[in-house]
């Protein structure tokens, strides 16, 4: 402004030459950037541009006495078409929130119905003759890639199949129920014997899925027999307790679904049951998440706090304790992963 006012006082027409320059120049490039452009930064600039105008306005109110009104009038344009391009952008942005909740609440009921459907995949909590059970599942979102299911056989008997598919979410949940009916449709001589039921899931998966892998376990229940045949494909150790006695941990031999490494892809073992024995299946999120001191619980932890509540007679106490205990583990955390722990009891 000093420099204005000393170049002013040697060409008194300066102020009218910068005035018809603004006005026919600075002016329209304001209205130009606030109609034109869509970025952000677009915002400083016009700012940038209107101070500079109310200072060569505050500049004219003092030299320009005489024309102070026509210019203020002509000053206050600018700052009209400013606010009308705020206006217009804060519609815009209100336009496309409500455009983007909108989106956003269609996805919410499609999961909300997506996890309606995985829900009715499961077996419902129901006895099965000769066995009981309990189940404590947390999916890590809404749909989750752990899944258990009961293979009903002739004769009574029963297959106890459980998989852990890597992953969470939609892709993880919608592999999960492709395994469920792909054991539907397997044949039944592969439903009592483990190692075959794996193998099958193992070709498909590599043939139909080739970039998806799982970890799982099947376990065949002899009632009649009072017999248990069981084999683990990657999967942790199912544990096994007879009744009155410590947890101990089954160890199988045996390689991820999905990558068709070995044929058979797990190898079986037999056990013998008597009323009252205790079998326990469970996921990595269970064991193989880390709390805030950055510890895992890991199996040996888990075969501890089963042991510690084996004396529990009532199936459904004894799961409540061993998951408090789990959670007082990890200090209120959430589990970081899909969680799922199935007790069995053998009648």
């Amino acid at each position: 402004m000093l420099a204005v006012s000393l170049l002013s006082n040697i060409y008194p027409n300066l102020p009218f030459v910068i005035q018809f320059i603004f006005f026919l120049i600075i002016s329209p490039t304001i209205l130009y950037i606030a109609v034109k452009s869509k970025k952000k930064t677009s915002s400083l600039q016009i700012s940038f541009l209107i101070m500079v105008q109310f200072l060569l306005g505050f500049y004219y109110s003092f030299t320009l006495s005489n024309y102070f009104h026509i210019v203020f009038g002509f000053l206050l344009f600018p700052y009209i078409l400013y606010a009308r391009w705020i206006r217009n952008q804060m519609v815009f942005k209100d336009r496309k929130f409500s455009i983007l909740k909108r989106e956003q609440h269609s996805i919410l009921m499609d999961m909300e119905l997506a996890k309606a459907i995985q829900e009715s995949l499961f077996p419902p909590q129901s006895r099965i003759k000769g066995l009981k059970y309990v189940v404590f599942r947390k999916p890590y979102t809404k749909l989750g890639g752990d899944f258990y299911d009961f293979v009903r056989l002739r004769e009574g008997n029963t297959g106890l199949f459980l998989t852990d598919v890597a992953g969470h979410g939609i892709p993880a949940s919608m592999i999960a129920a492709m395994l469920k009916v792909l054991v539907a449709s397997m044949p039944y001589s592969f439903k009592t014997d483990p190692s075959k039921f794996l193998t099958f899931l193992d070709e498909r998966m590599s043939k139909d899925f080739p970039s998806q892998h799982a970890s799982a376990l099947y376990v065949y229940i002899d009632f009649q027999l009072k017999s248990f045949r069981v084999a683990s494909a990657g999967h942790p150790y199912p544990m096994f307790a007879k009744k009155g006695k410590d947890f101990v941990e089954i160890e199988t031999e045996g390689s991820i679904l999905g990558y068709n490494i070995r044929k058979p892809i797990a190898s079986n073992r037999d056990f013998q049951y008597k009323k009252g024995d205790r079998l326990v299946l469970f996921t990595d999120g269970i064991t193989e998440f880390t709390n805030s001191d950055g510890k895992m619980i890991d199996t040996d932890g888990l075969l501890r706090i089963l042991n510690e509540h084996r004396q529990e007679k009532n199936l459904e106490e004894f799961l409540e304790k061993v998951i408090a205990k789990i959670k007082n583990f990890y200090l209120g955390k959430d589990f970081s992963d899909d969680a799922m722990l199935l007790i069995c009891e053998l009648e």
